[in-house]
């Protein structure tokens, strides 16, 4: 197994790979394992290697595949990963290779998670005004941050891509507090008790910073008339899990001031403003070019 380049992922592949991953039949019971004996293995030995700073990418890559929610969810997300990352599936990882030769490929793969879903992700949360969600299948950006979402849900593309995503079921009424954080994914529900439609409303944010109304268990009621029905628990589920993300990568926190220095519109002189992040945005229709400030 040989090292040909230091970048693995290209974004001109990617649509393609994406496409040729949509068409592929699930795994058999000893593929899976043995994709996923090699992608433990990998993550195990690189992730104490990683640079923590500005986040976790390899923590990133773990924890987006082990919040995939279904058996065909992380299928997607070892294809994606085995493909994107050219690490051989089949077997362990040669001893003949050192640890730290990985390190960059999954650094790269976690970029690719990062710029094309992540990133994004809390970018059009914040756009002004407020994207519809039916221009999610507008180009081939979107298209694949699409198909990155369904490895956390095999199949919940069609609830975002339909018209139903825009019904008032999917509607929550929050407080302006609880608004504010679940729109910045650092507020999530967790189903509790065995009552339907019934959540505990928790924050990532821990100390000083955590709001005292957290947490608190909320049940999500119908309507009288019944016209209204509570929003997708598979939806609910996937914000649960990308907060979690978020948080314990410490992604979330780094995209922030990504977006605060758009807020801002500086350049730094020192050369640390992410001009090729304001681009990308900017260019893909995540970013119009405001920021609705919080």
């Amino acid at each position: 197994m040989s090292i040909t380049s230091p970048h693995y992922c290209h974004q001109a592949s990617l649509e393609g790979a994406m496409n040729s991953l949509a068409l592929t039949p699930p795994l058999s019971l000893e593929q899976r394992q043995d994709l996923t004996r090699v992608f433990t293995t990998v993550i195990d030995a690189c992730e104490p290697l990683q640079n923590p700073k500005p986040y976790k990418p390899i923590t990133l890559v773990r924890l987006t595949y082990e919040c995939a929610r279904s058996e065909a969810s992380r299928d997607n997300f070892l294809r994606f990963f085995f493909q994107q990352t050219k690490i051989s599936s089949d077997g362990s990882p040669s001893g003949s290779i050192p640890t730290s030769e990985y390190v960059p490929r999954l650094m790269a793969f976690a970029q690719t998670l990062f710029d094309n879903f992540f990133l994004p992700l809390k970018a059009a949360a914040r756009k002004t005004p407020q994207p519809s969600p039916a221009a999610l299948s507008d180009d081939e950006s979107k298209q694949l941050a699409l198909a990155i979402l369904n490895m956390f849900d095999d199949g919940v593309v069609h609830l975002i891509e339909s018209i139903d995503i825009d019904r008032p079921r999917n509607a929550i009424t929050l407080t302006h507090d609880l608004h504010h954080f679940f729109g910045r994914f650092e507020a999530y529900f967790e189903p509790t008790g065995n009552e339907p439609h019934t959540y505990r409303v928790d924050s990532t944010r821990t100390g000083i910073l955590r709001h005292r109304v957290f947490p608190v268990d909320r049940t999500l009621f119908l309507t009288d008339t019944r016209t209204i029905d509570p929003p997708s628990p598979r939806l609910l589920a996937i914000h649960s899990a990308i907060a979690h993300i978020l948080h314990r990568s410490a992604a979330g926190r780094y995209i922030d001031s990504i977006l605060e220095d758009l807020d801002q519109g500086e350049i730094s002189v020192d050369g640390s403003t992410p001009l090729g992040h304001f681009t990308a945005l900017r260019i893909h229709g995540w970013w119009d070019g405001r920021i609705r400030a919080y």
